[in-house]
């Protein structure tokens, strides 16, 4: 076949037909903030925090914890989005993996990025934002490098602090005079239950597609808080996928579990350095962090033509850990302790992919 306005025009068609019962495409987006939500007893808390730092000013710093896709930050931007919509204060949501230092997020709240500014400078035109009933939002706050903006923001603004991490022990190791000047609030998300998983893709169903099947919901919810550690997530964009099969059946709905997965976690491996895949090869061989570092020394000389010094690749280790891809752990042998890691992803077969598709290589 040479015609490609034939082709094109057979693509148009089959996939018209496909995709005939998604009303509404962006419902089934991660970063979608729907207009109605799960209200959570959590979330609850959060708002009448909120509505009394509105009412006095008086800022209450929270930290919100919990896995991914236990509905933290969709939950926080749809109660400050209504807050904003009636005009009783403005905020700005900030992601940790996007500006890791306070420079960038000061950057970032001033609207000055990349430009090369100094800091006092841009610590300046962010405070002329940061007036009246504001709320700053960071979220992924355990992959801060520094800590200097948590410590002025609560020192010299008025604004409200809302830290979001899935680390439960992360204000621990955060410095004396910063614990003190945020004196937060801790809420933590606990993993959605059966029940709540299955109110929150009825939602989505409704909303994203002109019909649906109970039975594949409730399905669906079962498995994602048995086999996918309640991460709704997985969910919503199984329901994407799954809506465009004619039948709703067990198999169905098991192959949209699993490539809902693979989109949901790859869209991480994909974001990563090729220093940063390199070294996940490198662990998945061999656990021993110590031990891996020369594994990893000879992938990234074969590689990349280069190495990295190990404090460097033990700090790339913190970043990849602070992005849930494994657990840390400490081993005793004979006298003295090691770092081993746990992979936290379930198919491997996601990170050899990436290395195939970089590199030509085999993982």
């Amino acid at each position: 076949m040479k015609d490609t306005k034939f082709l094109t025009n057979r693509l148009f068609k089959n996939n018209e037909t496909i995709l005939s019962n998604i009303k509404n495409p962006d419902v089934f987006n991660l970063d979608y903030v729907p207009d109605e939500i799960y209200i959570r007893k959590e979330l609850e808390t959060i708002a009448d925090y909120i509505v009394k730092y509105v009412l006095t000013g008086i800022p209450n710093n929270l930290i919100v914890y919990g896995n991914k896709g236990s509905g933290k930050t969709t939950s926080i931007l749809n109660l400050l989005n209504a807050l904003k919509d009636e005009d009783k204060l403005d905020y700005i949501y900030l992601n940790a993996l996007d500006n890791p230092t306070s420079y960038k997020l000061f950057e970032a709240i001033a609207g000055k990025t990349g430009r090369g500014y100094a800091l006092n400078d841009t610590i300046q035109w962010a405070k002329e934002k940061l007036t009246g009933r504001y709320v700053v939002v960071i979220d992924e706050a355990d992959v801060l490098k520094d800590n200097k903006i948590l410590y002025y923001l609560s020192r010299e603004t008025r604004v409200n602090i809302i830290l979001l991490t899935q680390k439960l022990f992360w204000f621990n190791s955060l410095e004396e005079s910063i614990k003190s000047s945020l004196q937060p609030i801790h809420i933590n998300f606990k993993a959605y239950e059966v029940d709540e998983i299955k109110t929150i893709l009825n939602m989505r169903a409704k909303e994203g597609l002109n019909k649906y099947e109970e039975g594949g919901i409730n399905l669906m919810s079962a498995v994602i808080y048995r086999d996918y550690n309640s991460d709704v997530r997985v969910g919503i964009r199984a329901l994407y996928l799954l809506g465009q099969y004619t039948e709703w059946n067990d198999e169905n709905t098991n192959k949209a579990l699993e490539q809902a997965y693979k989109e949901v976690e790859y869209s991480v491996i994909r974001n990563l350095k090729d220093t940063e895949i390199i070294i996940l090869k490198a662990l998945m061989k061999e656990p021993n962090t110590n031990k891996a570092y020369t594994i990893t020394e000879n992938y990234m000389n074969e590689i990349l033509g280069y190495s990295i010094k190990k404090r460097q690749y033990f700090n790339i280790i913190h970043d990849l850990n602070n992005l849930g891809l494994f657990n840390i752990v400490r081993k005793r042998e004979g006298r003295y302790y090691t770092l081993e890691v746990q992979m936290l992803m379930p198919d491997n077969k996601l990170i050899q992919n990436e290395l195939k598709n970089r590199f030509n290589i085999n993982g």
